[in-house]
């Protein structure tokens, strides 16, 4: 994970994971790409979206937090994801999403009716095909079985997109041009909407904040390095140690002294109650 993140940040684009959550936590910019990934809905407003926070070494750690949530004016909720290493349950995984922005609506009192609801949208932006084809642009709805076609809106959709698919057909030219974006290509006469993410792009990474990622980035790949280290000598001593306690099995010392020939030789590296339980796994 740490080498993807290095690579990535040596040389951000807009998928890279900060630099998507900073630019896209813009509205005007969010607005945009949403208008171009559901032209269907005719969005013409955000009224909320998630702050853009300081990006700490947690930001790495990624689990089940969004990278960047916005409401419409129609109270339509929009959870936003950014994934370039390949999930075989992404679908699930957008489908949690998707439970925990609805996860909001007040629970119902006995006799009450249900509330039509607004309609939730989670949109993936990958670098792979979810599916066994590859179309750009994947969308899974709750439909009626027997009356095909008709769509339960206020139960959630799931959209993704495929920024390395061929098959382009089903999405616009302006679209296929933030796929492009989201791979780190620009063609040689960009649109506007391009042109002003670049230029975000480049703010970020020549700002303060972002000298303070990498910085925090290469302190932490030295920690892990440190961790690894310690992880290797610690096996390796655990090994030597199964080995002595084998060796000296062999002259019937009794356990009590083998125990004490263990914690002279390695009781700096490990307790006591830790040798003990290692000598009596070794019959």
């Amino acid at each position: 994970m740490l080498i993807n993140y290095e690579e990535s940040m040596a040389h951000p684009t807009l998928s890279t994971d900060p630099v998507f959550g900073h630019v896209m936590t813009k509205k005007e910019n969010c607005l945009q790409m949403l208008q171009l990934a559901l032209p269907e809905l005719h969005l013409t407003k955000i009224i909320k979206i998630s702050e853009q926070k300081k990006v700490s070494l947690k930001y790495f750690e990624k689990s089940d937090r969004y990278d960047v949530w916005a409401v419409d004016e129609q109270g339509r909720k929009y959870d936003i994801e950014c994934q370039t290493t390949r999930q075989s349950n992404i679908i699930e995984r957008l489908y949690r999403y998707l439970l925990k922005l609805q996860s909001t609506v007040e629970p119902l009192l006995p006799g009450e009716k249900v509330p039509k609801g607004h309609a939730s949208y989670a949109i993936c932006f990958g670098t792979y095909s979810p599916g066994q084809d590859q179309r750009a642009r994947y969308s899974i709805s709750m439909h009626d079985d027997e009356k095909l076609g008709r769509i339960y809106d206020n139960l959630g959709h799931i959209v993704m997109f495929n920024t390395k698919a061929k098959d382009r057909s089903m999405i616009s030219a302006e679209m296929a041009e933030f796929l492009d974006l989201l791979d780190g290509r620009v063609n040689g006469q960009p649109n506007k909407f391009t042109i002003k993410l670049q230029d975000d792009i480049h703010e970020f990474i020549s700002s303060e904040e972002w000298s303070d990622i990498m910085t925090d980035l290469e302190l932490y790949r030295e920690e892990l390095i440190r961790e690894t280290r310690e992880e290797t000598k610690r096996e390796d001593e655990e090994n030597a140690i199964f080995k002595m306690i084998k060796a000296l099995r062999t002259f019937s010392l009794p356990d009590s002294q083998i125990l004490k020939t263990l914690s002279d030789s390695y009781g700096s590296s490990f307790s006591n109650s830790e040798l003990e339980r290692m000598l009596k796994s070794v019959k």
